[in-house]
This record gives structure tokens, C-alpha cells and sequence, in this order.
């Protein structure tokens, strides 16, 4: 069972789920005060085995002071805390996008639906959705950093794509083959990324409800209850960080509405 889509009240377009979060072996009250450090608006969940999922309140915005989108979040807390983090974000259930960290270093980034850039469009945009410069030839163009990170990191000698480093790095490599299988394939019109997701945490063992916990700060189906998450508003808990939060959504703007297909 998943959350239903929403729907526009100004259009007939239904809008598809959108969730991002971060699974990171950490111990839970270290993963609590980093992501205070941090300023970080959500909900971190119980400790389920090794793992400790962190849900974001915005999902596709700013989750964190400094401007700091999830993935950002993830880097910083795997970076502080020294342990795993992997980062996953729904993009309206049109794209799923993960991004590994081990300690200061990133592991992989995975995105199933990455955009495509006009061929010599001059900026084009990475896996991180970030603008990069293309040759005459509609390729990336080198920069300081050397070159742009991507898929081209799980190629093998077949003639696909693996994703073995990620399974490996979560200490499942028996997976790897299901886990590309899974990932490669082209989705139907009646299956969903968020569903991808939810199959991919079951296959590494990771908790499931991440989707589920779009109904925040309800209870969850299928995952923990209210009481068992930790909810910090711009890094308070309780009274002081609900106000805190009030008064920084009314000073924020949101990113703006997805234009309507036409």
C-alpha cells in the first residue's frame, strides 16, 4: 500500500509522490545531534538494526540551514558521524535518485531518469541536478574538480551497467545482480519509482517505510509509530522548534509549482 498521489485542485494532472530521506548506519543519538548541528527540519526514526532512516520535511527543497538539500545533509552527517549514509529522493515519482557516502567520501550516485541535455546547449546539468558545461559535442566539459561523476562509474567489461559497488558497500553483494536488474529497468505506466524504492530498500534490508512516511507527522503505515520519531524544526525539538519552524516556513518560499504539461 502506498500513499495516494495528490491532485492539483487547478488541474485534472495528478501529481505523483515525492519523499527523500537518509539512511545512515550511525548510532541514533549521534544522528540526532549532528543533524541538530545542522539545522535540519524532519523526523528521524528508531534504530532498526544497523540502520536509522532520517525523513525530510521538504522533500524537494532546502532541508537544512545553509541551504543544504538532502543530499547535502547525507554527505555532511556520513562525513561527522564516519559511518554510511545513503541518500534517497522521489522525485514525484517520475525519478529516484540515490547517492552513497562512506564517512567523507562518496561511494556512488545513482539516478534513474537524469536529464538530457540539448545537444551543445553549452550548460547542461550533472546527476546532482547542478549545471555543468558542455563541449561542441554535448559532453560534459572537465572543471576543477576533474571530471563529473556518473553512471559511467558502475560500467563493467559486459554490455550494461552494474551496480555491484553500491551493493557491495552496504555489505550485501549478493544482490548485486537483482539490484541492477532492478534499477535498469524501464518502468511500466502502472508501476511507480516510489514503488522501485520501497523494493530496493527490501532487497538491501533497509527499513521500507520511507514512502509511507509522507503522512508525517501522522502514524506511519507499515513503519514506526508517532511516538517512536524524533521530529526537529530547523534542529529543535518540542515547543521551541515548532515555533522556530512556524516562523521559518512564513519567511521561506517554498520551490515553486511543477508548470502543468501542456
Amino acid at each position: 500500500m502506498y500513499p495516494a498521489a495528490m491532485i492539483n485542485p487547478d488541474s485534472d494532472r495528478r501529481e505523483g509522490v515525492s519523499c527523500a530521506g537518509v539512511y545512515t548506519a550511525a548510532d541514533r543519538e549521534r544522528v540526532v545531534e549532528v543533524l541538530a548541528s545542522l539545522g535540519f527540519s524532519g523526523w528521524i526514526g528508531p534504530s532498526q538494526d544497523r540502520w536509522v532512516l532520517v525523513v525530510a520535511e521538504n522533500p524537494l527543497g532546502k532541508v537544512a540551514a545553509g541551504k543544504r538539500t538532502i543530499d547535502e545533509v547525507g554527505r555532511d552527517l556520513a562525513a561527522t558521524t564516519g559511518a554510511l549514509a545513503l541518500v534517497a529522493q522521489v522525485r514525484r515519482d517520475e525519478a529516484l535518485r540515490l547517492w552513497l557516502y562512506d564517512g567523507d567520501q562518496r561511494v556512488a550516485t545513482v539516478d534513474t531518469n537524469p536529464p538530457e541535455p540539448e545537444f551543445g546547449a553549452g550548460p547542461g546539468h550533472d546527476e546532482f541536478g547542478g549545471a555543468v558545461t558542455l563541449d561542441e559535442f554535448g559532453e560534459p566539459m572537465p572543471d576543477e574538480f576533474g571530471e563529473p561523476v556518473g553512471m559511467a562509474m558502475f560500467e563493467d567489461d559486459s554490455d550494461g551497467l552494474t551496480y555491484a559497488p553500491l551493493a557491495q558497500a552496504l555489505d550485501v553483494p549478493e544482490v548485486s545482480e537483482e539490484l541492477t536488474e532492478l534499477l535498469e529497468d524501464e518502468l511500466s505506466e502502472d508501476e511507480s519509482e516510489s514503488e522501485r524504492l520501497t523494493a530496493m530498500a527490501r532487497l538491501l534490508g533497509l527499513p521500507t517505510w520511507l514512502v509511507s512516511a509522507t503522512s508525517l507527522p501522522k502514524d506511519i503505515w507499515g513503519g514506526p509509530r508517532r511516538e517512536e520519531m524524533i521530529r526537529l524544526q530547523v534542529g529543535r525539538q518540542g515547543a521551541a522548534g515548532a515555533l522556530h519552524g512556524f516562523v521559518t516556513r512564513r519567511t521561506t518560499r517554498r520551490p515553486p509549482a511543477r508548470p502543468e504539461r501542456r
